[in-house]
């Protein structure tokens, strides 16, 4: 069976994110379901805290794209800010390629301090992803209350949402490999024919 790697982007620049923990649990899931999984942290761009604000945005885009392109499938978590998804998100949405995860299976988790029933902060960024071709699985995680959602050891404290972020999980990996398999196959170079030798007239070669 060829690798297939789910792709976590972490939508946060706090050092202690929650948002970057619900994104754990989810990865583990897909972990469980037979996928590679890696991490794309906007806090962490260039492996020495570099954020996506403090490196050049030609940088930014080449790091994005090369991380997006290489992955099969993505999960994309972040923090909710005024109903909406965090600026560094939105800057790394902005770099991607508009090819790059056309028909690729992404999962959308958010976490929010307060309850999850003032709107769905999902529904833009579901949006933005569709305008890429990206296809977003039917189930979303939305964490409310975060403050209280996860233990130290970043484990949920409630069962619903353990359900919750472990179902985007498995779904991104069932559906992706599902979309991964209905690509078609690169089409070969076509391998030039041999040169037949040219017929040759009383010892010389015709011209």
């Amino acid at each position: 069976m060829s690798t297939f790697t789910v792709l976590g982007i972490a939508g946060s620049e706090r050092e202690d994110s929650r948002a970057r923990t619900a994104l754990q649990v989810a990865l583990k899931a897909a972990r469980k379901a037979g996928a590679k999984v890696e991490v794309l942290d906007v806090s962490n761009l260039d492996g020495r805290a570099g954020t996506v604000h403090d490196l050049p945005s030609d940088e930014v885009a080449d790091r994005v794209g090369t991380a997006v392109a290489n992955a099969d499938a993505l999960i994309v978590a972040t923090p909710t800010f005024h109903g909406g998804v965090s600026g560094p998100l939105r800057a790394i949405l902005e770099s991607i390629p508009n090819d790059a995860i056309a028909g690729k299976a992404t999962a959308l988790v958010s976490v929010t301090g307060g309850s999850a029933d003032r709107g769905d902060p999902l529904e833009p960024l579901r949006q933005q992803l569709q305008g890429l071709h990206a296809w977003v699985v039917p189930n979303r995680a939305v964490v409310p209350f975060a403050f209280r959602a996860f233990d130290r050891a970043g484990n949920p404290t409630d069962p619903i949402v353990r359900e919750r972020l472990e179902t985007v999980g498995r779904e991104v990996a069932r559906y992706g490999r599902l979309l991964q398999a209905m690509r078609p196959a690169p089409t070969p170079s076509p391998v030039p024919p041999p040169t037949a030798p040219l017929p040759t007239v009383r010892g010389r070669r015709a011209s």
